[in-house]
């Protein structure tokens, strides 16, 4: 059975942890039937033979493609398609935490907020910054 993924219309939901994981749940239907959901581990990275683990801080939807945009404390924003569960893209890695992301309307344009977000205490840190940068298509519409 082939499974869909709507954010615009609200069948479906998402949801961030500390874990560094995302998980996506659909809501269930009004007849009581069978959801499909699912996490996934996505805001880590290995540093020789430990894997760190970042919080995911935000998330953002790209209405027109059903896709979406996690941000987290590794300084890095990814795009995945929900439907086949795999991300679609990844940016640079910025200076500090991903503290808020969100995409335009017409997902062609993405703002993300770069800011310290005290997960190691008290430190010094870059300065806070907004960046605003246009989206190409093929990083946020699901592949074929």
């Amino acid at each position: 059975m082939e499974k869909h993924f709507f954010f615009d219309d609200e069948k479906c939901y998402a949801v961030g942890s500390i874990e560094g994981r995302c998980a996506v749940e659909p809501f269930a239907d009004a007849a009581g039937g069978k959801t499909d959901k699912f996490a996934f581990k996505c805001h880590r990275e290995k540093v020789g033979d430990v894997e760190m683990v970042y919080p995911v801080n935000c998330m953002s939807f790209s209405q027109p493609h059903g896709t979406f945009a996690t941000g987290g404390c590794d300084g890095i924003v990814s795009i995945w398609d929900a439907a086949t569960r795999k991300r679609i893209t990844q940016y640079h890695k910025y200076a500090t935490s991903i503290s808020s992301i969100d995409f335009s309307a017409d997902s062609q344009m993405l703002a993300i907020a770069v800011s310290y977000t005290f997960e190691e205490g008290e430190k010094p840190h870059p300065p806070d910054a907004i960046m605003v940068r246009t989206v190409k298509e093929s990083e946020v519409k699901p592949k074929q």
